[in-house]
């Protein structure tokens, strides 16, 4: 192995999730480019970055409404839809001698077209009063 390779990564990812009889789905397709050096036999460094293109679907499955109606000015907030993700990553990954088992740790950071993302509660639906009759 050279002191240092560059190696590109990609691939597609589908997800589906259910919680109380509501569900979210994810369609994903990360693409990226990967520095790494060899530090020693069993140590090496590794840089990334990549990007995301990803289709949500909350379906209101953990977030109790519409988050456009809390938000109606701010068109960049869209919980079902496409989005873009953006990384950088830093890490050291060990193998053994045999090349059969690696570990790694990395750092990095993330940052989605999704400028914000908020859980405020809005109910939408009155409560229901009880009118009781005079006595």
């Amino acid at each position: 192995m050279k002191p240092w390779q560059w190696s590109t990564l990609s691939g597609v990812s589908l997800g589906y999730g259910f919680f109380n009889g509501e569900s979210a789905t994810l369609l994903s397709a990360p693409i990226g480019l990967q520095l790494t050096r060899k530090l020693n036999h069993n140590l090496y460094a590794f840089g990334s970055v990549s990007t995301t293109p990803a289709f949500i679907n909350l379906r209101h499955s953990f977030i109790s409404t519409d988050i456009q109606k809390i938000q109606q000015n701010n068109r960049h907030i869209n919980p079902n839809g496409m989005n873009m993700y953006s990384r950088a990553e830093l890490g050291l990954m060990y193998v053994n001698d045999q090349k059969t088992f690696s570990i790694s740790a990395s750092i990095g950071v993330e940052k989605s077209s999704n400028p914000a993302f908020s859980n405020q509660q809005l109910h939408l639906i009155r409560p229901n009063t009880v009118v009781y009759p005079k006595r």
